[in-house]
């Protein structure tokens, strides 16, 4: 109900990955909202973007942990791209 809304507002900014929260405030008349946000990334996702995939496996397809940045670890006795061999 558009008679009901106090206030709109718009915004564009970067925001980087990570845990931390950024904090930023919105004060129009006598209305002020304060709030908290951040980016992150989904289970499996990594890097700037989330734009790495890595999830770990241990069967047929590979054998393999990932590391903080989205990397391939291969497990004890792996190697190659996918810790096949």
């Amino acid at each position: 109900n558009p008679e009901r809304i106090i206030s709109t507002m718009t915004t564009q900014r970067h925001l980087t990955v990570g845990e931390d929260w950024s904090q930023d405030l919105h004060s129009v008349g006598r209305t002020e909202l304060k709030y908290s946000y951040r980016f992150v990334c989904d289970e499996h996702y990594y890097g700037e973007g989330c734009s790495v995939f890595c999830r770990p496996r241990d069967d047929a397809f590979g054998h393999f942990t990932c590391g903080e940045r989205g990397e391939i670890i291969c497990d004890a006795g792996w190697k190659g791209q996918y810790c096949t061999e």
